[in-house]
Formats: C-alpha cells, structure tokens, sequence
C-alpha cells in the first residue's frame, strides 16, 4: 500500500480548483482510453496494452504483473449520477476501486462479463477521479478498449444499481461456490481468498451489512455473541452462498449468539438445516496446566436458560442446545442429524479441541467446512495444537487464514 501510494504520488494528476469545478464544468459522457491509464511498473505498460487496449492473459503474463493492474485517469467529476462502463470483455473478475484525490474510497465492487458497468453517486465535486483495476484468483483473461464515464438521471441511476447488484451477487455466489477449476490441494483457492481479502480489505462488508439475511440474523443473537464481527461475515459467507449441504454444529456456545446467528440463518437459507450448539453453560472443563492459556472454570455465566427463552421467542427450532462435556453430549446426536457441512469450534483448550475436530471428521459431508474461532489468537496455543496435529500434520491445508482458519475434510475432489 505504502508503495502504491508513493508511485501514485510521482505521477502528475490533472487538477483543477473546486470553484471553478463547482461552477462550470456540467456533467458530460468521457471517454478514456486505456493508454491514458497508469501501470504498476514501467514494464507493465507494455506487457498490458495490446494495439492501444487494456490486455491481461493469465496464463501468459499473470504473476509477472501483480496485483494492480491499472489505475487512472485523474480527470475531475462534478456532482452527479454516473455509469462507468468498461468496453470489452472480461473472464473472472476484476477487483474495482473507486476514489478520489488519490486515495479516499468511494466505492469498491468487481466487474466481470461483456462491457461491465458499475455505477457511481458523486455528491461534492471530485478534483482528480481514479479507476483502480486489481487482479484477482479468478481473473483468466480481460481485453478492455475504453472506460466510458455517463452522467445518468437519478431514476436511470437507481435502475442500473439494481442490475450492478444482481451482478455482484450472480458473481460472488459463482466464486464462493466449488468449481473444479477453483480446487487446489483438496480446498477452494478461489472462494477462500475471495471471502478472505472481502473481508480484509472491506470489499465484501458494505454488501453483507445490506444483505437482509444478515440484519435477520444479526437481529436474532440479541448482541450475545463475543464472535468478531468479521469471523460472523465469514460465517454468513459460508452459510449461504455454500453449495454443501448438511447440518450446523458449535463447539463452544457461551452465551449462544453465534448459535443463534446461524440457527436464524440457517432457518432463512437452509430448510431442514439444524444448527447444534454444544456447551457446558457453567464453565471450561479441567484444562492442560502447562498448555493451554486458560484455567478450568473459565466462562462461567453461560446463562443457557435464557438462551433457551431467545430460541423461543424467535421460533428457532432447528436450534438444538446439548448442555455438557462435548464427549458427553455428542452421542445424543442421531445418526441421522450427525452430517455436517460446518463445523465451528469455538473452544480455546487443547482436550476439547482434539475431540472437536475428531468428532467432526467422522460425521463431515463430502468437502465440509471446519472452522476455527480463536486457533490464531495469542493465548490459544493448545487450540492451534490440536489443529496441527489433526489436520495440517494429515495433509489438509487451510483454505483461510483471515479472519480465521478454515479448513475442508474430507478435501474436496471435483
């Protein structure tokens, strides 16, 4: 970033004064050429224009270009409803960032298919507009002529937004998914660095915080859960737009927020999908002295009667809470129910975790999804143990590592 910043800072913007902005320049269709764009290295310039157009062939010149493929053109905005569309044609998706004055965002979204557009509310006037193109896992080959900025009517501007939406939608479901393309070493590169560097980089949160499934369940777990709010966006994520099915089950509730989170989710999205939220509401049980961080009888307010109220009054009834040891209570699980597509485990000690992740292997669907909570938080060393040696000493590598870890087991095979 710091060396973006610094290339972005030699290069000369156009600029013009906000009055003169404000009182003269009127809203008007611009055209740029893909030669007035900037490239990330000198040697970019060449290798990415093709006969004056924008050209990217992954499998020609991919690692060599890096990450940012263009950005531009520095040309003033004054207020107003725009399209931004971009002439040609784009296989994958291609990471888009809106700002001004080189660098204050203003919007980010992607851009995939034949002459994409995305559209743009602009409510002060802008001195030098910038288009920032990045590559991401799923792009393979783009070719764009020209970008072409159109001033819109409001009511055209609302038109378009909702068809840049379903686009989005259509695209992020199509990444998030499993594709044989998009599996390397048995997990899904494309779907975790697309949920991943979504949340890092808060591409992905303005559209989650919008996503009325998201105000549902965030509405439902009543502020219970100590969950961050990223690792619960990660959860979202792989609830809905997953194409594995099978049932929910918690390692760890506490006070059950997350369980209720993606009980009412799950509810929304999932019909038949039951979420198991496992607990011993009254504390952490004896824990290893020399390895794990924490003491038995940690996380003692579990609170578990109202929870059991919460269930109730929001009619979640594929909720089923198992108070006990997990060694305990796992066997009270059917066979029928024990299929799991996900897995959370949100306990912090090293016994706990190992029967955890054991459990889970055993009744995992094809390709489901274990989740770890805090294995890469500093006082869960035995956590991060037990994962080690129940799964990356076994050869199953992570398919995240922000804002948690996720794992796949059995590894997907397509």
């Amino acid at each position: 970033m710091q060396a973006l910043k610094a290339l972005k800072s030699a290069v000369r913007p156009v600029t013009v004064s906000l009055r003169y902005l404000e009182g003269r320049i009127k809203a008007r269709r611009v055209t740029v050429s893909m030669t007035q764009q900037h490239y990330r290295y000198p040697e970019h310039k060449e290798l990415l224009l093709k006969d004056g157009h924008f050209f990217y062939d992954g499998a020609t010149h991919g690692p060599i270009v890096g990450h940012i493929l263009f950005f531009g053109p520095y040309i003033p905005l004054p207020p107003g409803h725009y399209s931004i569309s971009f002439i040609g044609e784009i296989e994958g998706t291609i990471q888009l960032r809106l700002s001004k004055d080189c660098g204050f965002m203003l919007k980010e979204t992607e851009i995939s298919g034949i002459n994409p557009s995305v559209t743009l509310k602009v409510g002060k006037s802008i001195e030098n507009f910038e288009v920032v193109g990045i590559r991401t896992p799923s792009l393979k080959r783009a070719t764009i002529k020209t970008i072409i900025i159109d001033p819109l009517s409001e009511q055209n501007a609302a038109r378009l937004a909702q068809i840049e939406a379903k686009r989005f939608e259509d695209g992020l479901r199509r990444d998030l998914q499993d594709r044989a393309e998009a599996i390397d070493a048995g997990r899904n590169i494309v779907a975790g660095y697309r949920r991943g560097i979504g949340l890092a980089l808060g591409g992905l949160i303005p559209t989650i915080k919008k996503d009325p499934d998201w105000i549902a369940a965030m509405a439902a777990s009543r502020g219970r859960s100590i969950v961050s709010q990223y690792n619960l966006m990660n959860l979202f994520l792989i609830i809905k737009y997953s194409n594995i099915t099978g049932n929910i089950i918690e390692f760890g509730s506490y006070h059950g927020g997350s369980a209720l989170f993606m009980a009412a989710l799950a509810k929304r999205l999932r019909p038949g999908c039951k979420v198991f939220a496992l607990d011993t509401f009254e504390g952490m049980p004896r824990t290893d002295n020399h390895l794990d961080w924490h003491s038995s009888g940690g996380f003692t307010d579990g609170k578990i009667g109202e929870l059991e109220q919460i269930k109730e009054e929001e009619g979640l009834d594929n909720l089923i809470i198992l108070k006990g040891l997990f060694q305990d209570t796992c066997p009270m699980i059917s066979a029928e129910d024990a299929r799991f597509f996900l897995s959370h485990v949100d306990c912090d000690i090293y016994e706990s975790a190992r029967y955890a992740i054991d459990f889970s292997k055993e009744h995992a669907v094809p390709g489901s999804y274990i989740v770890f909570d805090d294995a890469l938080v500093a006082d869960c060393l035995g956590l991060m143990k037990a994962v080690e040696q129940d799964l990356v000493q076994q050869g199953i590598h992570a398919e995240q590592v922000s804002p948690h870890l996720v794992y796949r087991y059995p590894p997907v095979s397509l």
